[in-house]
């Protein structure tokens, strides 16, 4: 899967921004630079939103808040058809654009299905405030998982007697399961009737967003085109939302998210890091490389320890992944320190090597910033085992010393077999690691005080 073109037409501040990702250079690494403010951040969470999104139903929210931060002046949309971005892709040899556009409901199937997408996207606003904001039920120190109920792993009839301090909190509880219960079933039932209905559409009818024009808001529909046969346009889109990948820092406001979740990163009681772990569970291929976060790491260890275990069940012979991840590791690190897993595999630990064979115990705080991000964005491409994918990185230089930004090019295209890496970044020395074919410059539309005067009339 590649990346050949984007254009994007009007998005916040991207007007008729337009980037060709040549396929036929190697390595397949392009860094996109630009002053701040240039977009490079929106570029790559408008690509994200739209192909990984697209397809999944339970993802479409995210789109319908990424398209309404626009941020645009809606006052001439109310009877127009706005193209948002193309973007052409090379799937097997064959090269597909797609047109995201929006356009006023105003035919009689268009409003039909707008209607039932907005009945499908209460209910499944419903259904997530359950499954994330009520997982856990308290009662003292004792903790009920909601997802270990909903999973038959524990009988909320059996428990909740001795769990709850009243029976209108046993009640209570049992309600929410059987709501939850019946959203699900709801869901599954509309979903089914609504895609029925959108294969008979063309073009590919996504989303309704709603938006404002003049003195009311409007119901626009957002429709996918495809520049080939419907049947293969679908399947391209497919392969897309599995194979196109997002890594950004947890400071970072994402522009998928609903205004209220992105506003609690400005709020000194806000909880933003804890809304971008629930995000993560309904957008599989988004990760966010916290300094100081190992669960990466610890997950590709035990990964590697699970197929380990897997090859004695197959060959009779315990396997090797495992200690051919720590040497890996240990080789990205400098071959001084060594990660590895704790007996129970709950934690990682570190050694550094002092002289000889003796080691010196450490913990992971004795990690430097750029290590335990390097290491945990290693970890993390090799547990997704992320292969023949568009993966979108960005400010991946910050914490690493100029000699790792200019290897980080080298290392990322070893990291992964045939994948492609857009890389949002203001590093000189990850630039120059690459030939000017591969640097792509977002240049800022209003920053030239003379361009400014003539947008206003007047004569410079």
């Amino acid at each position: 899967m590649r990346l050949l073109k984007v254009h994007v037409h009007a998005y916040r501040c991207l007007e008729d921004v337009v980037i060709n990702f040549e396929p036929d250079i190697k390595p397949q690494v392009f860094p996109i630079g630009g002053e701040n403010g240039s977009g490079k951040s929106t570029l790559l969470q408008l690509i994200f939103a739209l192909l990984h999104c697209s397809r999944h139903p339970e993802r479409r929210d995210f789109l319908n808040h990424a398209i309404k931060h626009t941020k645009k002046p809606y006052e001439k949309w109310a009877l127009t058809r706005i193209c948002i971005a193309k973007i052409e892709l090379l799937h097997q040899k064959q090269r597909v654009e797609f047109e995201f556009f929006l356009k006023p409901l105003s035919t009689s199937p268009e409003v039909e299905i707008g209607k039932m997408m907005e009945t499908i996207t209460a209910k499944r606003r419903r259904y997530r405030e359950i499954k994330t904001g009520l997982q856990k039920v308290r009662r003292s120190s004792a903790v009920i998982d909601l997802e270990d109920v909903r999973n038959g792993n524990k009988n909320p009839l059996e428990v909740l007697t001795f769990l709850f301090q009243s029976e209108a909190d046993r009640q209570s509880y049992e309600k929410i399961i059987q709501e939850s219960e019946h959203l699900k079933s709801d869901l599954e039932s509309l979903e089914n009737e609504l895609s029925q209905r959108l294969e008979a559409f063309k073009p590919l009818f996504l989303n309704v967003v709603n938006l404002p024009a003049e003195d009311k808001n409007y119901d626009y529909g957002l429709f996918c085109q495809g520049s080939c046969d419907d049947s293969l346009a679908k399947k391209v889109l497919d392969y897309a939302s599995e194979h196109v990948f997002l890594a950004g820092q947890p400071t970072q406001p994402y522009l998928f998210l609903e205004d209220d979740t992105i506003q609690e990163l400005f709020k000194s009681e806000g909880n933003y890091e804890r809304s971008l772990g629930e995000v993560r569970h309904f957008l599989p291929n988004f990760y966010n490389y916290s300094p100081f976060s190992v669960l990466k790491i610890l997950e590709a260890l035990q990964d590697a320890r699970d197929k380990d275990f897997q090859e004695v069940n197959k060959t009779g012979t315990y396997g090797n992944a495992y200690n051919s991840l720590v040497k890996e590791l240990k080789t990205l690190l400098g071959e001084e320190k060594e990660i590895s897993a704790t007996p129970k595999m709950d934690a990682i630990t570190v050694r550094c090597k002092t002289s000889g064979n003796t080691y010196l115990e450490l913990g992971p705080e004795d990690l430097s910033h750029g290590e335990l991000k390097r290491a945990s964005l290693y970890s993390w491409i090799r547990h997704r085992e992320i292969n023949n994918a568009i993966v979108l990185i960005d400010e991946i230089e910050n914490g690493l010393h100029p000699d790792w930004q200019y290897e980080i090019v080298r290392e990322l295209a070893s990291w992964g077999t045939n994948n492609q890496y857009l890389l949002a970044t203001h590093s000189f020395y990850l630039c120059e690691a690459l030939t000017p074919r591969h640097v792509k410059e977002l240049e800022p539309r209003l920053a030239d005080p003379v361009a400014k005067k003539k947008e206003h009339g007047i004569d410079p």
